[in-house]
């Protein structure tokens, strides 16, 4: 087992924002399936909004989700293009679903993420 003083929680601090990119939903909420100590940290940064609540996500604050955006495209994203990589204003699109007649709005991220 890894001693607790073996883990570098600034590190930590600053990966997790990345994450909470990969599964944002809903415009500004992630998944909070993170250590309860990483989540309270980012909580005092004014990252996120409190994270001690009964939802199964974590609102990131207008800092967090900038935070969010720069770590991840840093970390994940292919090294090509990243020197030059300004995130695209949100503009909604949407997909039809083939099984369904309704729109999904895909939101910035998603599309982000297929246009790559």
């Amino acid at each position: 087992m890894i001693a607790l003083m073996d883990i570098d929680t600034d590190r930590l601090d600053e990966t997790v924002p990345g994450l909470l990119w990969l599964t944002l939903h809903d415009e500004r909420r992630s998944w909070k399936g993170h250590d309860w100590g990483v989540l309270d940290r980012l909580f005092a940064q004014g990252m996120i909004y409190d994270p001690m609540n009964k939802a199964k996500s974590v609102v990131l604050t207008d800092e967090g989700l900038a935070k969010a955006e720069e770590v991840f495209h840093a970390l994940f994203v292919g090294s090509e293009g990243i020197a030059d990589y300004t995130p695209a204003p949100p503009k909604p699109e949407y997909w039809v679903d083939p099984n369904k007649s309704t729109k999904h709005d895909m939101g910035p991220r998603t599309r982000d993420l297929v246009n790559l």
